[in-house]
């Protein structure tokens, strides 16, 4: 007689068989290796192919062509193949997958560069800051080599890229390995949503990778998309993406606060602020209206992508309970994005959606529409803009001009940020050069890429020796004294449209010159860069010249006698007024309730951290430090440089800089 224990039993054993096949996973002998080919293509974020990407496949390697393709063949003995693409300049992309013996898999992989890269002093850290709002905080001596041995170097190099829905289209393909499975601390196996991930590389004074160290922690503040921050909850957990496995990994959890979400990790790789569901499975065949199957089209399936194959099916691991879950597709040469099925529908793990056949015909199609707007107002600056009478569907999230002296320019080039929406909008191109001609073009960028408008050319007036204003007017000249120093200063940066009404307020962030050049158009932001060093003390252009080498100057050979005084070579303040020297800066310094950055905006200067501009290349690095140069020359060991003040919200301090450097300016009246 069979026991009612024994009958319990079979019940469970039944009902535990029936969810795992309703799912239907594909069970697959782990420790059977496979060989297996990856077909794809490597684009950057404006969907340009990219030459050169190293890609590793286990012991496999191959290098994308001209055209981005590549094709690599391995073996993989576990149960997920995984695929790492890798190129200078960019941040690392990956592919994981479910592995089948002598199966072809195709992919696209979108590498994208780092939102910001910047240097810290290993020995006291700091905290890199995003224009998003999400932040790194990297803590003093706490950086170890990759194998856990002493890191000697004196610099970190810290790249951060944000990954989110605010990316649109490009967000799914640079999601490490182009998968949100999981799994969590009861190792059980998860599909994800995520509300923001960050990707933070570390390097030191030769390039290599570092690491925090053992017992260190740092914390990390991701930015909550706008279509999110209504969902978001108050607490959610971290996820990091192991490369081992091919997965994401459940450690710890983040906290909301704001439309912000804080959490703390004991290592830098990228994390993942998501909400867990139990996987479950779409699959589907494409054809167009003729029934020819539809190979290799790369289909968007709620926050993933996966690609059809040679017989146009496709199948994706999605989360189960969550809807509505939308499949589109995006046509790159049309620039639109097309919905092909909206499954709302209740899901749960114990069914597997199988769509049967979706016809190409017929489908919600949307294009993006921009336009151009005339040049004028032409001298080494000039105004242009765009209109935008279509938005392709999903909703425009930036837009500006892009140029160059080169014709079709795009984002990678000048470029830009005049918020977002349809309708028009005025931009400003600064930072050019006289007597030379530019392309210019509207852009406007979606979850299905970015669009460009016709293409304008314009040339710019002679330059000369007058003075370029970056946003079209002077600085105002308005006063303010220091009582315990008894001096007086302008109110605000050279080239700000505002004193500082907080110590990260753009408006008051002003230019950022090069020491002892004048105001040509060099010190705006967005000047374009020259690697040709001046021999002369006015060159004749307005480029930020850049230097990777040597005494790092502009000028060669050096000239001591410039920003001297009043009535010094190059003074770039306003009639009266002049650079500071290293003690009147300090002297303001000392003054100071709080030694850092904070104390520098509660000081009668308010005095912002307006960032700087690398000698080396021209990169932009704002919000985490402040840096003003004085008039006052190196010597010594330091004779190459010039003097300045530097603050963050730890500390403040005089240093010398390399003068190629590009620092903010704040004037003394003489």
């Amino acid at each position: 007689m069979v026991s009612m224990k024994n009958i319990v039993f079979y019940i469970m054993t039944i009902i535990t068989i029936l969810f795992w096949v309703g799912c239907e996973k594909e069970l697959i002998n782990p420790s059977a290796e496979k060989t297996v080919t990856v077909n794809g293509i490597v684009l950057n974020e404006d969907g340009v192919a990219l030459n050169g990407v190293s890609l590793s496949f286990g012991t496999a390697s191959a290098t994308s062509d001209v055209s981005g393709a590549f094709s690599v063949t391995g073996a993989v003995s576990g149960e997920r193949g995984i695929l790492i693409a890798e190129l200078p300049g960019y941040m690392k992309g990956s592919y994981s997958f479910l592995a089948e013996a002598n199966k072809n898999y195709t992919t696209k992989v979108i590498l994208g560069q780092a939102d910001v890269s910047t240097t810290l002093p290993s020995a006291t850290g700091g905290i890199v800051s995003l224009s998003s709002g999400a932040q790194v905080v990297i803590p003093a001596n706490a950086v170890t080599r990759m194998d856990g041995s002493t890191y000697n170097g004196t610099t970190v190099k810290v790249d951060v890229k944000e990954i989110n829905e605010d990316l649109g289209a490009a967000f799914s393909a640079q999601i490490p390995g182009i998968t949100l499975s999981a799994i969590n601390i009861n190792n059980e196996e998860q599909e994800l949503v995520s509300y923001g991930m960050l990707t933070v590389e570390l390097y030191g004074d030769n390039n290599e990778a570092l690491q925090l160290a053992d017992g260190q922690t740092s914390e990390l503040t991701f930015t909550i998309p706008a279509g999110q921050q209504a969902s978001a909850p108050a607490t959610i957990p971290l996820w990091y993406f192991d490369e081992t496995i091919g997965l994401w990994r459940e450690d710890g959890y983040a906290t909301k606060q704001g439309n912000q979400y804080k959490g703390n990790v004991s290592h830098f790789t990228t994390w993942n602020c998501d909400q867990p569901h139990p996987p479950c499975t779409i699959s589907g065949c494409l054809e167009d209206d003729l029934g020819n199957a539809q190979a290799n089209i790369t289909l968007q399936i709620g926050q993933i992508t996966t690609q059809t194959d040679a017989n146009g099916c496709f199948s994706a691991s999605v989360p189960a309970q969550f809807l509505p879950i939308n499949i589109s597709f995006t046509d790159y040469v049309q620039m639109q994005s097309c919905l092909l099925y909206t499954l709302s529908s209740v899901i749960n793990p114990s069914v597997n959606y199988n769509l049967g056949t979706i016809v190409l015909s017929n489908l919600n199609c949307i294009s993006l529409t921009v336009s151009t707007l005339p040049v004028v107002n032409i001298s080494t600056t000039a105004t242009s803009g765009g209109n935008i009478t279509n938005n392709g569907g999903p909703p425009i999230t930036q837009r500006g001009v892009v140029w160059s002296t080169t014709p079709n320019p795009t984002t990678a080039n000048n470029n830009t940020i005049d918020g977002s929406g349809t309708g028009s909008f005025s931009s400003t191109l600064t930072g050019l050069t006289a007597n030379t001609t530019y392309y210019v073009r509207a852009y406007a960028t979606n979850s299905a890429g970015t669009a460009y408008g016709n293409e304008v050319s314009f040339t710019t007036t002679a330059g000369g020796s007058g003075t370029v204003h970056c946003t079209g007017t002077p600085t105002a000249v308005v006063d303010v004294t220091n009582p315990s120093t008894g001096k007086i200063w302008m109110d605000r940066n050279l080239g700000a449209s505002q004193a500082a009404t907080s110590s990260t307020d753009a408006n008051s962030y002003g230019d950022l010159y090069q020491w002892g050049r004048r105001a040509d158009g060099h010190q705006c932001r967005t000047s374009p860069t020259t690697a040709t060093l001046s021999s002369t003390d006015q060159p004749a252009h307005g480029d930020f010249i850049t230097i990777d080498s040597g005494n790092y100057d502009w000028r060669s050979p050096q000239n001591d006698n410039l920003w001297q005084g009043v009535n010094g070579i190059n003074n770039p303040c306003p009639s009266g007024y002049r650079l500071p020297t290293n003690a009147e800066l300090d002297a303001e310094r000392a003054s100071w309730s709080q030694n850092n950055s904070a104390g520098a905006f509660a000081s009668p200067l308010k005095l912002p951290r307006a960032g700087n501009r690398e000698a080396s290349d021209g990169s932009l690095y704002v919000g985490s430090y402040g840096e003003y140069w004085s008039s006052t020359v190196g010597t010594g060991a330091n004779s190459e440089e010039a003097g300045g003040l530097i603050f963050s919200s730890s500390s403040a301090y005089m240093l010398y800089n390399d003068r190629a450097e590009g620092l903010s300016v704040r004037c003394i009246k003489d």
